[in-house]
């Protein structure tokens, strides 16, 4: 009688099958061994047919798993039958087993930093790009800001609040995201307007990690 899928017979004049133990499996009948299993796949029962794939989350780095490893926090595992874990990018974190793409963490936010100040209302002329400062704690490359970050919406002037000028400002252009490694500051070129002359706007910077940042501004012809 030949050996069930699952079973196999190593000698000659055997009067029973063995079963494959957990970590092999074997789907053919009449085996005489069983396969080891493979790297990203396990077998935790006795008598497989088939060795199965470690879940999003998990992963197996050596071949003859019985189990699969948990990714440990601050890594992830997206794909199936992994053999090995991937880190979180800088800026990043994860729970254990995470399964999918890492979640930003939260920044050490401090600014603006000048000409800006963020006590104040902001006088500038309209027209002109304002360099918006800040600094993260670090470097965390430019894919920082929320979808549609930043934003500016047009708002009262409030005539009795304490204003300051902005003296530092560049010429009118695209508005784009650096990153000064030698201060560790971000700055934002913040374009504005002619149109926006006698009006009063507030600026609003949200970060990808949910934080949001204003700053007042009140612009003269």
């Amino acid at each position: 009688m030949p050996a069930d899928p699952g079973y196999y017979v190593p000698a000659a004049e055997a009067t029973e099958q063995l079963p494959c133990l957990p970590g092999t499996y074997q789907p053919n009948a009449g085996a005489t061994s069983c396969f080891i299993t493979d790297a990203g796949y396990y077998v935790d029962i006795m008598a497989a047919v088939t060795q199965f794939a470690c879940a999003p989350g998990y992963y197996q780095p050596f071949s003859g798993g019985v189990s699969c490893i948990a990714a440990d926090p601050g890594f992830y595992v997206d794909t199936m039958a992994a053999t090995a874990q991937l880190a979180c990018p800088a800026g990043t974190t994860s729970t254990a087993a995470a399964s999918v793409a890492c979640t930003p963490v939260g920044y050490n936010f401090t600014g603006f930093f000048e000409p800006v100040d963020m006590a104040a209302v902001n006088v500038v002329k309209a027209g002109r790009a304002v360099p918006i400062k800040f600094s993260l704690g670090g470097d965390f490359g430019l894919d920082i800001l929320a979808a549609g970050s930043p934003i500016s919406t047009a708002v009262t002037c409030d005539n009795n609040a304490p204003t300051g000028e902005v003296e530092e400002t560049v010429s009118p252009g695209a508005s784009v995201l650096s990153y000064d490694a030698a201060t560790d500051t971000y700055i934002y070129v913040w374009k504005t307007s002619r149109t926006w002359a006698k009006s009063c706007r507030v600026l609003t910077v949200t970060l990808d990690d949910g934080s949001v940042h204003e700053a007042t501004f009140k612009f003269n012809q």
